[in-house]
């Protein structure tokens, strides 16, 4: 009887010390049978159950799903869950959404042109995405005008580069919407054209004649903008910018009179900027 009782308390206590072991569940889909040392907000240090005299082992706590303590109770990290091997993000998580924003402008304006598209690359910086480079490209459409007051035709259209920085403001990357605040280099090269009766004093008459006038500038300017993370990938964003140019040079091409040809920012007009994108953030 004694004997048998004391057979049955080795077995129990066998038992209870096959099961009396934590187990850490593994991002990578791995669990592995272990003993808790320490729980850190940013690693789990722990032996091996299968060396329990051998060395410590630290893990960061974004490589770690859960852990099952050896007296049944858990512990989660719900951000990701493993799936087939990998792992989903959530939106909540900082810096979840990507790093990248790829994006398309339907609607692009300019004090030259109402009318235009664009495309830019975003490249958000750190934990929290504080900081970011962009890299906006336009074009404005000839914008035809018919001025009433003298029957001129004038048009234009501009290729536009925007590269910059841009710092957003009182939220982190898992912020749904932020408020952004860059300095941006535009650079443009286009034309301005213009239709319109010249006198001319060689044959003294009236001709019907087409002015142009190539030019390039170059400036900066300081941008706006409101983002908005409608879903983990997509991206909406608007953005106004309001800059000075610095370097202008206008090509005046074959004019027989020297009529003069009016061009923007020549006088001192300011560049402006207004523009909607929608993007894809991975």
């Amino acid at each position: 009887m004694l004997k048998s009782a004391l057979t049955f308390l080795v077995f129990f206590s066998f038992i209870s010390a096959a099961t009396a072991q934590d187990v850490l569940y593994k991002k990578n889909g791995i669990n592995e049978q272990v003993k808790i040392i320490e729980v850190t907000n940013k690693t789990i240090k722990y032996k091996k159950w299968s060396n329990l005299n051998g060395p410590d082992y630290v893990l960061p706590m974004r490589e770690i799903q859960r852990i099952k303590y050896e007296n049944g109770s858990e512990e989660r990290w719900a951000d990701t869950e493993p799936s087939n091997g990998t792992t989903k993000k959530k939106f909540s998580d900082p810096g979840s959404s990507g790093k990248n924003i790829i994006a398309i402008a339907p609607l692009w304006m300019t004090n030259t042109s109402a009318v235009g598209v664009g495309v830019s690359y975003e490249r958000l910086l750190g934990k929290d995405a504080f900081v970011s480079i962009v890299f906006p490209v336009a074009y404005n459409f000839r914008n035809y005008s018919n001025y009433s007051f003298n029957g001129d035709n004038r048009s234009s259209s501009m290729l536009w580069f925007y590269p910059g920085t841009k710092v957003y403001l009182g939220s982190r990357n898992d912020g749904k919407v932020r408020y952004g605040l860059g300095v941006a280099v535009p650079i443009g090269t286009g034309s301005i054209s213009e239709d319109r009766m010249v006198f001319d004093p060689i044959t003294q008459t009236n001709t019907y004649t087409s002015l142009k006038n190539d030019i390039f500038l170059m400036g900066i300017m300081v941008n706006n903008s409101l983002n908005i993370q409608a879903t983990e990938k997509l991206y909406l964003g608007l953005e106004f910018g309001l800059g000075i140019p610095y370097f202008i040079n206008v090509n005046k091409n074959y004019n027989p009179t020297n009529t003069y040809l009016s061009m923007p920012y020549e006088d001192g007009n300011p560049i402006v900027n207004f523009n909607f994108r929608f993007g894809y953030r991975f």
